[in-house]
């Protein structure tokens, strides 16, 4: 089916409508992220529309996603919808990693193919994240291999679009031989490279 669950549209057209207030707006405005916003959909499930249920997703389809994210731009909410379903989400279920049950943050470096790169056997990054401050993982890519972060492993400094939206810089340095051993998950994806596979996905 070439277009989104109409009764899915209304459902999150409504929830949003009931959250997203022009006051939580103004409020998300000066923090740059929206804590009840982000709570009622994910009570509902919807950031993780358009991941497979067999990837820890909530399943549909990528119109389904689409609906999602259109109604969360009407509506303002600063919540990252997109990085938490359709590419950090769909990264991490492809490289077989678990989804977290909060938000994810993806590290997007402009002008490179890849967010991370790998180096004399470690891992470096240093990109922009959106709401990477309020993130439960940060999604790197590095070739072929995705990596899910804790925030508390990478550098963060704070910054916002002109919108007062959290986005972040992550830099990080890490050696791979210690990533096995603090709790950094870790997979490869069948695409050859991530980053270019979720752009390509995001695209769509």
């Amino acid at each position: 089916m070439n277009a989104a669950d109409p009764l899915l549209v209304e459902t999150v057209n409504r929830l949003l409508s009931d959250v997203s207030t022009f006051e939580e707006v103004e409020h998300a405005e000066g923090s740059g992220w929206s804590t009840a916003t982000w709570v009622a959909l994910a009570e509902a499930g919807f950031p993780w529309v358009g991941v497979a249920e067999s990837a820890g997703g909530s399943g549909g389809t990528l119109f389904d996603h689409a609906a999602i994210l259109s109604a969360v731009g009407r509506f303002a909410a600063s919540v990252p919808v997109a990085e938490t379903g359709m590419i950090g989400g769909w990264l991490l279920g492809e490289a077989g990693i678990t989804l977290p049950s909060g938000p994810l943050s993806v590290v997007e470096a402009p002008g490179r193919l890849q967010q991370g790169r790998l180096q004399e056997g470690r891992l470096q990054v240093d990109g922009i994240a959106a709401w990477a401050r309020h993130a439960d993982r940060i999604v790197v890519a590095a070739g072929p291999t995705v990596y899910s972060l804790r925030p508390d492993q990478v550098q963060l400094h704070a910054g916002a679009n002109p919108a007062g939206e959290a986005r972040d810089r992550v830099v990080a340095d890490l050696a791979l031989d210690d990533i096995a051993l603090d709790d950094i998950e870790h997979g490869d994806i069948e695409h050859g490279d991530s980053w270019a596979a979720a752009q390509e996905r995001g695209a769509l």
